[in-house]
């Protein structure tokens, strides 16, 4: 509900939108609140999720990386970054995951390559990478920005806003395997 404020219809740059920020924060509030609920579900009870817990994960990390990266007036990625750590649920995925995917093996609910756990540790692997690759990205970025706006006063850091839905879907989530494991753990 709160990711309303990932939208910018209105955005005036130069001008903080009070309202946006208070959207902001709830959302990045309610994200933490979700992993710290997430997290207390066994892995060992993953495969008796319904699809709806999956699309929830995926959505929230979604909704969560794009908060950690958005450049609006007045929101503080500093702070949101020390209040959140992405990388360090991304972590945790991975390893919720891997167990998961090795309780399936000892109870045999899976056998050979359709492991389907096994490919969300790497996406999770992957995902991880890819957001500290960004945020090294960006230091850098800001750090040539400072130096240009330095000398010549005209370099302005790139906004974050550029990427839609898409890239961030795409890039984090396959929606299809996420479907997939609510079907087989709720309709077998």
């Amino acid at each position: 509900m709160h990711k309303v404020g990932l939208c910018e219809p209105y955005e005036t740059p130069g001008q903080v939108d009070f309202p946006k920020l208070e959207l902001l924060y709830s959302c990045l509030l309610a994200a933490k609140d979700y992993f710290s609920s997430y997290f207390l579900i066994p892995a060992d009870n993953y495969f008796t999720l319904p699809a709806t817990v999956w699309i929830q994960l995926a959505d929230t990390l979604v909704v969560l990386s794009r908060l950690l990266l958005i450049h609006t007036d007045g929101w503080d990625l500093s702070y949101a970054r020390k209040l959140v750590n992405l990388s360090t649920i991304l972590s945790s995925l991975e390893q919720n995951f891997e167990n998961a995917s090795n309780a399936a093996r000892r109870t045999g609910m899976v056998t050979g390559d359709d492991d389907m756990f096994h490919a969300h540790v790497m996406r999770m692997r992957w995902a991880k990478t890819a957001y500290e690759s960004k945020l090294v990205s960006e230091l850098e970025e800001s750090q040539m920005v400072d130096v240009i706006t330095e000398k010549d006063n005209i370099a302005k850091p790139r906004d974050f806003a550029s990427y839609d839905n898409s890239f961030w879907q795409e890039s984090l989530v396959n929606w299809d395997d996420f479907a997939y494991i609510g079907a087989t753990s709720t309709w077998n």
